[in-house]
């Protein structure tokens, strides 16, 4: 029996030991080149998703460098568009509120015609009106000078409408650059401007109008003059000011 024993020891337990060994050895190769070939692949994978995400950094700097040179171009157009606007609105307003109310009206008693054509000029009086006048300067003076008065009442109306409507245009066409707040505002200001401008013009182009109409027209154009104009107008000045100041 011991001899069984050692027989066994020195032949089939040797033969089975270096059966696991090799069998071990071989597993142990295997995890090695597994690990090697899973870390290769993550490795490449971690390239891989490292280049995306650095081509998706650079697109997002892109667009914020984008981003920011529209938002300094739309500032600058802002400070350029605001000024501009409320010139043209100040201009309008200026040209409307002074068709009737406070005026200066001339006499024409110490003028010749040169005098009077400088005038006409700044009224943009036509030749035709002009040569008319000046006709009737020579022998029918008191005539003239009503003639003159009436010219006075349908250019500054005309005039006035004109200030407006390029005020309006510039609006129009600028838009872009206003905030909705600024478009509001302004839309209410040129509103009341209007309606102020064609009231004067029904009252004064001889309408055919009832006491009542005439007296809710003078009415309509003293609250636009009194409350609605100035406080349009301020609004406007109120916010262009806001958002131009630093840090808007």
């Amino acid at each position: 029996m011991w001899n069984s024993i050692v027989t066994y020891l020195t032949n089939d337990f040797l033969k089975f030991i270096g059966g696991f060994s090799l069998i071990s050895g071989l597993v142990v190769a295997s995890y090695f080149l597994f690990q090697k070939a899973a870390q290769h692949v993550f490795n490449r994978n971690v390239e891989k998703y490292k280049g995306q995400i650095n081509q998706e950094l650079e697109k997002l700097k892109l667009q914020h460098q984008k981003t920011l040179k529209d938002f300094e171009l739309f500032t600058s157009k802002k400070h350029e568009k605001y000024p501009e606007m409320f010139l043209k609105l100040e201009k309008a307003i200026g040209s409307i509120m002074t068709i009737q109310g406070e005026r200066k009206f001339y006499t024409f008693d110490n003028v010749n015609k040169d005098d009077l054509r400088i005038y006409f000029n700044d009224l943009n009086m036509t030749n035709f009106d002009q040569d008319r006048i000046f006709r009737l300067w020579e022998d029918e003076k008191e005539t003239a000078k009503d003639e003159i008065r009436k010219l006075e009442r349908k250019l500054k109306i005309s005039n006035s409408r004109a200030d407006w409507y390029d005020a309006n245009d510039y609006f129009i066409y600028n838009q872009l650059f206003f905030s909705e707040n600024v478009i509001l505002v302004i839309n209410n200001l040129l509103d009341s401007l209007y309606m102020y401008l064609e009231n004067i013009n029904i009252i004064n182009e001889g309408h055919p109008l009832s006491p009542e109409e005439y007296r809710q027209y003078i009415k309509e154009n003293k609250e636009l003059k009194d409350k609605s104009i100035p406080e349009n107008r301020k609004a406007v000045k109120n916010k262009m000011s806001s958002e131009l100041s630093i840090g808007n």
